[in-house]
């Protein structure tokens, strides 16, 4: 099920467009939201509280100009896959300034639009593979992880420590190991380490590419080190 959402200054073609993707999509749909300019599209993308995984925008919104608009969406939602529409040609080559699956020529044809949602499903179903999801009071954010150094857990309290900064939510190790590849590992009760982020391993604790230590327990440390050295051996 996948949230979409459609920003677009012109009545008309946001109604149209609504209607065929509910026509196309109508089982796979878990919510269809339709913005008319700017402000409360970017209003409603701060309070939301899910993931937004295909948005069509409108490049030309009157005084906004949706390639920067949608700069500003993949800055907080990285996992969105953006879809550009546009009546003019002249935009072609601009749309390249930001990430995006698909650029469709308006009027949209059921053709082109079966095109763009199929690029931008398989994208995302593609990309979220690689992302852990952290889902707080203020919305989601998308780490990806191979920029996640390791977990701690403090109670039921969860801290990501990544390159971006450090994340806190509530939630459990083993829901967060099936989030994870297999290069994250349990080293400790309280702490989860992505190998591919460790320098050294010493007896007792893991040296990080940040230049902080990760504990290693005593009933993790064989673990540990297996995993650790079969991670060396597949980089050999």
């Amino acid at each position: 099920m996948y949230n979409i959402a459609i920003c677009d200054d012109n009545q008309n073609s946001l109604e149209q467009l609504s209607k065929q993707i509910h026509s196309l999509l109508s089982s796979q749909i878990e919510s269809l939201e339709v913005y008319s300019d700017a402000k409360s599209f970017l209003a409603a993308l701060d309070s939301r509280k899910s993931q937004l995984e295909i948005l069509f925008m409108d490049i030309d919104l009157g005084p906004d100009n949706g390639i920067e608009l949608a700069k500003k969406v993949l800055t907080t939602h990285p996992c969105t896959q953006i879809i550009f529409i546009s009546g003019h040609d002249k935009y072609y080559t601009k749309v390249y300034d930001v990430e995006h699956v698909y650029f469709i020529k308006k009027p949209v044809t059921d053709n082109s639009l079966i095109e763009a949602l199929e690029k931008a499903i398989e994208k995302f179903n593609r990309t979220k593979k690689d992302v852990f999801f952290i889902k707080t009071k203020k919305g989601i954010t998308c780490l990806p992880l191979d920029t996640i150094y390791y977990f701690e857990k403090d109670r039921r309290k969860i801290i990501a420590i990544s390159s971006e900064g450090a994340y806190s939510f509530f939630g459990k190790f083993e829901e967060i190991m099936n989030q994870l590849n297999h290069r994250f590992i349990r080293c400790h009760n309280s702490y989860i380490v992505n190998l591919t982020s460790v320098i050294t391993m010493e007896p007792n604790h893991f040296y990080m590419y940040n230049k902080t230590y990760v504990p290693i327990s005593k009933s993790h440390k064989l673990t540990a080190k297996d995993s650790f050295m079969e991670y060396i051996n597949e980089l050999i």
